[in-house]
């Protein structure tokens, strides 16, 4: 009886994330283009664990031992690119990670079996890049400044599920590992079909939270208009303990951004970012942030979203367009995002204000 070993279904369901992310608009390109090779490289691991655990097929047994090596880079450099829009995941980054990998990979074809050595270079691998996500994470929503305004938490999230899920999977190898060192791999079929089973779920679940877009495309200038004043390089920026510029300066700063968010409605472009605004005014995103911060007792994606929220409140209560018509048209991408922060602003959700409104007296 042909039975489909369980490998398989996870690398269908790679499959399946190729395509989300291929037709997505989810954070920059740079960060689809990483988290799609991240997805094609765990295709490729499951369908030769499917293979040789499956079948009995030992011709890629070199690939499938050394393959795990890609994982780590690629997953730091699809959420590197979202630090910094511009400055993270690009080609420099990208030879100084992956170039190493290539290098361990190369040594394990060169290493006999039962390749204890590749498996400790995995296991390196994995927790030396486990460690610099974590320290990605520990940086904050306002880090990601590269994903737009309402949707830094869910980025992080996401980070913090790939975070997880390299952590289960280097657990894994080193058991795999160590069966076949004691055991001889008597058990090595029977872990890979529990933890198999563990990420089809996980696979589904972010095959159906993975957004299909970025959010519909409004009426608003493009914060990357042509014209705009290049910005320093935050990479070159000081650190925060550095002197904060004058008075004066974050002054004509706050007011060149009320000015350019109020006249050009730059809040309703549902995939403005930090990185774009602050491009947009010529300044480093830390400085923005920084002054936003001081001045105002908030962060940027509050200071958007509020302005979103004036705008959104207003048409609530001087029209009887729907409520999801406006929410989009203020620049907010989910319902949940919206009535968040509309509860925030005004105390009670969109429609109970929308009522609360039109049943006060006029004037």
């Amino acid at each position: 009886m042909f039975s489909l070993p369980i490998p398989f279904l996870t690398a269908a369901l790679s499959a399946v994330m190729l395509v989300r992310i291929s037709a997505a608009s989810v954070g920059n390109g740079r960060f689809r283009f990483w988290l799609a090779l991240l997805f094609a490289a765990i295709m490729l691991q499951a369908t030769l664990v499917g293979l040789r655990f499956g079948y009995g097929f030992d011709g890629a047994i070199l690939v499938q031992r050394v393959l795990p090596l890609s994982v780590g880079p690629l997953a730091y450099l699809a959420f590197r690119s979202l630090v910094a829009e511009g400055g993270g995941g690009g080609s420099r980054e990208a030879v100084r990670h992956l170039g190493p990998a290539l290098v361990a990979a190369a040594a394990g074809f060169a290493i006999p079996p039962p390749y204890p050595a590749v498996d400790i270079l995995i296991a390196a691998s994995f927790a030396f890049y486990i460690a610099l996500l974590a320290r990605l994470w520990r940086r904050g929503p306002a880090a990601f400044e590269a994903v737009p305004f309402g949707s830094e938490g869910e980025a992080r999230n996401w980070l913090a599920a790939v975070i997880a899920a390299m952590a289960v999977v280097g657990i894994t190898d080193v058991a795999i590992a160590a069966d076949f060192t004691v055991y001889g791999g008597r058990h090595a079929a029977s872990i890979i079909g529990v933890i198999s089973l563990g990420a089809v779920g996980l696979l589904l679940v972010a095959a159906m939270l993975f957004p299909r877009s970025g959010g519909r495309p409004v009426a608003a200038v493009p914060a990357d208009a042509p014209g705009d004043r290049p910005a320093p390089e935050d990479v070159a920026e000081p650190s925060s303990d550095a002197p904060s510029p004058p008075d004066a300066e974050e002054t004509a700063l706050l007011a060149a951004l009320d000015a350019v968010m109020r006249e050009r409605r730059l809040y309703r472009d549902a995939d403005l970012t930090l990185a774009r605004l602050a491009r947009r005014l010529g300044v480093p995103a830390r400085r923005l942030s920084t002054a936003i911060n001081r001045r105002h007792g908030m962060s940027v994606s509050l200071y958007v979203n509020a302005l979103r929220v004036e705008e959104a409140a207003e048409a609530l209560a001087g029209s009887d367009r729907a409520v999801g018509d406006i929410m989009a048209e203020a620049g907010f991408r989910t319902k949940s995002n919206f009535n968040r922060a509309f509860q925030e602003r005004h105390g009670m959700s969109p429609t109970a204000y929308r009522a609360a409104r039109r049943g006060a007296p006029a004037g």
